[in-house]
């Protein structure tokens, strides 16, 4: 598909929003003319030139000696799309409500950097390399312009996201400056997550060489991310430099996540751990006309200081609720700074988990704790956990559990009316299943569909009870063409154990499928209003409708997953379920709509 840009509805606020504080922001000495934010997921300070570890980033290294640098800054969340929410709404994950990467997006009414910039009349727009960070994601919202964004995975292994490459970001990003007047201010978001799949590629091909018959494996490939991050950030740069915007500019880079490859007892995998190398992560300043933090490097940075300064600067406001202070400014030292995760929910079926600290102490909430874990002086402790319980965890996506057992009821399935029982794993149980998942799921995306399916069995086998191994086992046995029946029965006690689980309902829904569409149809249309931009439901949708001759229907459906992010177009052209709408010719007028 030919590369463009393509430009988006600019929301604009009507009013001021409130801040988050009752102090009104702190502007600048220079106003600047250009803002680039350049999020990138895996990136651990101690791996870096630019804070003496041997991978080479020498524009990094450069904008840390002539700006400000913060080694140990925390983010919010080690989870994609909730970190990234966090850098453009200055909110922390809890506030945003923002908990996965693929199935919850922003809400519409958050006000975002790119529509308060847009608002006070710098243009803008955004390079997310990510599927997570796609339409549905709600992160694009206010940006005048995005490259493409790759399509939204939808097999087994969705929590591995197609990437777009790092020099495409460079060129849609100088062909978008090409496009400015002269002297116009402007702002540009970047997201990089090419150094978190290195990593995650260096965990998993021990395992998969393991798996090989040849005596002889290849070696993990060799990681180039952060390298291509660093050259892409040179690009910029020199860009800024072309335009003679650069003395003026205000740069931040900054981590989503950090080290994601697990521990002695942390699983491997985005938002498995809260362990210090996960949440720490470099954050990067440079201020417009050589200006400097009067933040030292040791001092407390958290996530929310970015948005905040990057607000403060420009004289906009964040939304309610938002509490970052500006990096341009001290913070307090005792401030509790809080990271969450919810992957261990969403991926493994287990409890989530957040940790707060501030000073020497720390509080650990998590999987594995019927009781806070505390370390520090009991006064420290106290006051990080009663800010916790200040902040309650925000509810799972769910549909109301009298619709799911009215909904099963039809298929004769009778559900317990009791809840099921949470699954409790040791720290080296959640390590092994996780492996084996992160294994499972990365021979898929190989295109290694045998093995893959092996993998997601053997996972299963080792925690059957676990929601996150049932649905992956049953996805996998859903795709393969001789797991229909298997995958029937492994969803169908997939929903007696969590009926009210939209996600295992989808699935289920597609077990159903070669004994009757219609069946699943109904199943999909009781999710929907739970998950009303999740474009893989929405594509299921516009196949139902097909074979129903309802044309109407499958266009609106179908117009609204591509606009949702599923743009796998090969998977349109061929679907035999949409074959009566391709046949009508108004496939070809939804194509030549969204693929110019």
């Amino acid at each position: 598909m030919q590369r463009a840009l393509c430009v988006v509805t600019l929301l604009v606020l009507c009013g001021a929003c409130p801040s988050g504080t009752d102090r009104a922001p702190a502007g600048a000495a220079v106003q600047p003319r250009a803002i680039v934010l350049v999020t990138v997921d895996g990136l651990v300070a101690e791996e870096l030139s630019a804070f003496g570890g041997p991978r080479a980033t020498p524009v990094l290294a450069e904008l840390a000696r002539t700006g400000n640098a913060w080694p140990g800054a925390w983010t919010t969340t080690p989870m994609t799309r909730p970190a990234a929410a966090t850098y453009l709404t200055g909110l922390a994950a809890d506030r945003h409500a923002v908990t996965d990467d693929l199935f919850i997006g922003l809400a519409s009414d958050v006000p975002t950097l790119a529509s308060e910039l847009g608002a006070g009349g710098y243009r803008s727009a955004a390079f997310p390399d990510s599927s997570f960070l796609g339409p549905a994601s709600g992160l694009l919202r206010g940006f005048e312009a995005t490259g493409d964004t790759p399509p939204v995975p939808t097999q087994p292994w969705r929590w591995l996201p197609y990437l777009r490459p790092t020099d495409e970001l460079v060129e849609d990003y100088e062909s978008w400056l090409a496009t400015l007047p002269s002297g116009s201010r402007c702002f540009a978001w970047f997201h990089f997550s090419q150094p978190l799949t290195d990593r995650l590629h260096a965990v998993v091909q021990p395992f998969v060489n393991a798996r090989r018959k040849k005596a002889k494996n290849p070696p993990p490939p060799t990681p180039v991310g952060i390298e291509n991050v660093d050259r892409a950030l040179g690009s910029v740069v020199e860009s800024l430099r072309a335009r003679g915007d650069f003395d003026d500019a205000l740069i931040v880079v900054a981590g989503t996540l950090g080290d994601a490859s697990g521990g002695a007892t942390d699983p491997p995998g985005a938002g498995f751990s809260l362990a210090e190398r996960a949440i720490r992560v470099p954050v990067v300043l440079k201020l417009p006309r050589g200006q400097r933090s009067p933040r030292p490097a040791e001092a407390s940075v958290w996530a929310p200081d970015v948005a905040a300064t990057i607000a403060a600067a420009a004289g906009v406001r964040l939304g309610a609720g938002a509490e970052g202070v500006s990096l341009a400014e001290r913070a307090p030292e005792d401030r509790v700074r809080i990271a969450w995760t919810w992957a261990l929910r969403d991926q493994l079926g287990l409890a989530p988990a957040r940790v707060g600290s501030a000073g020497g102490a720390s509080v650990f909430e998590g999987p594995a704790t019927a009781e806070p874990q505390a370390v520090g002086s009991t006064g420290d402790t106290q006051r990080i956990a009663d800010v916790l319980a200040s902040r309650p965890w925000p509810e799972p996506l769910r549909i109301p559990a009298k619709a799911a057992r009215d909904l099963l009821a039809e298929s004769g399935i009778r559900v317990p009316p009791e809840a099921p029982q949470p699954v409790v794993l040791d720290a080296a149980q959640r390590r092994e299943v996780a492996q084996a998942l992160l294994l499972a799921r990365a021979l898929l995306k190989r295109g290694q569909a045998r093995p893959a399916l092996d993998a997601f069995r053997a996972a299963f086998e080792l925690a059957p009870d676990l929601p996150a191994t049932r649905l992956d086992f049953g996805q996998a046995l859903v795709m393969s063409a001789s797991g229909r029946a298997e995958a029937l029965a492994v969803l169908r006690r997939g929903v007696e154990l969590q009926p009210t689980d939209p996600e295992m309902l989808h699935w289920y829904a597609h077990a159903l499928w070669s004994d009757s569409w219609a069946e699943s149809e109904k199943v999909l249309r009781a999710i929907l209003p739970y998950k009303p931009n999740e474009g893989d439901v929405l594509y299921d949708l516009a196949c139902t409708r097909s074979l129903a001759g309802d044309l109407d229907g499958s266009v609106e459906f179908l117009r609204r997953a591509i606009e949702a992010g599923f743009r796998t177009w090969g998977l349109m052209e061929t679907d035999p379920d949409l074959r009566a709408l391709r046949a009508s010719g108004r496939f070809a007028e939804v194509l030549k709509e969204y693929r110019k």
